[in-house]
């Protein structure tokens, strides 16, 4: 399983390398670690699936790398974070793998290769997806990233915005008339790309969602207290990659709720915020 799980996701990578697009002027710090992550991810491939044990060691060392770009350089690309998720997941570690591709789908929801590689990791996590009216409503006010690139729509607002100033003027200065259901119709596309806009920026800016990244998983308790407070389900524990929304926090616990509504307690540390 876990062969055709990396050849799925090694060809998913291959299609377009990884680069710090976010960042203007990448530092040369930041260009040293992208290299030695590219390089740990390429040993690992050549390494599988012969040297199995040396090879998941490099993938994690790759996923290390990569995640340093993010934390120690403030990198935050989709293309960066699809690229630890699949060193991630390859290492053998799921929690960090479905994290990463839940932030490149935050930042490209429009692409399938963070789609197709969130799926494969949640199928490593052994807990069923089933989307809340949350996860529904948060993609449905992104559905128009599937149609429109994000720069269509800020330059549609620019040009209208523009327009409708240099309208205005003319009318006022020039007292030159333009036709009302042209000026409908410029007003019409910038306020639908302001919309589209500032809904985006809502809903990615909002959610409190997190992932289960501690390797062992996590401590499912019915309070925040360990020896107090009773396991919450049969198995006490949730595994790496559990999907959570956090609802409350106390003294280093958190009360998550589950995809399937259930709520428990889990220490913070066991826990990263998307």
């Amino acid at each position: 399983m876990i062969r055709c799980i990396a050849s799925i996701v090694m060809a998913l990578l291959a299609a377009t390398p990884a680069t710090p697009a976010t960042a203007a002027e990448p530092s040369a710090g930041a260009e040293v670690l992208l290299a030695r992550a590219n390089e740990s991810f390429d040993r690992a491939v050549s390494l599988w699936p012969t040297e199995e044990t040396l090879s998941r060691a490099a993938f994690a060392q790759s996923a290390a790398l990569y995640d340093s770009l993010r934390r120690q350089h403030g990198i935050h690309n989709h293309r960066v974070e699809l690229n630890l998720g699949n060193a991630a997941m390859l290492s053998g570690d799921p929690g960090r793998a479905v994290l990463a591709f839940r932030r490149a789908q935050r930042l490209r929801p429009d692409d399938p290769q963070v789609q197709t590689s969130l799926d494969i990791a949640r199928s490593q996590v052994g807990v069923e997806f089933r989307p809340t009216r949350g996860d529904l409503l948060r993609s449905a006010s992104l559905a128009w990233r599937r149609v429109l690139p994000a720069p269509i729509v800020v330059w549609a607002l620019i040009v209208g915005y523009v327009l409708l100033w240099l309208i205005a003027i003319a009318r006022i200065a020039l007292s030159i008339r333009v036709d009302r259901r042209v000026v409908a119709v410029i007003a019409l596309v910038a306020v639908a790309a302001l919309g589209m806009i500032v809904i985006e920026d809502w809903t990615l800016s909002s959610g409190r969602d997190a992932v289960i990244v501690a390797p062992g998983g996590a401590e499912a308790l019915k309070g925040p207290a360990p020896g107090v407070y009773e396991p919450s389900y049969e198995t006490p524990r949730l595994p790496p990659g559990v999907e959570v929304r956090i609802v409350e926090e106390r003294n280093g616990w958190s009360r998550v709720r589950l995809i399937d509504r259930r709520e428990t307690w889990v220490r913070d540390e066991a826990l990263e915020r998307i």
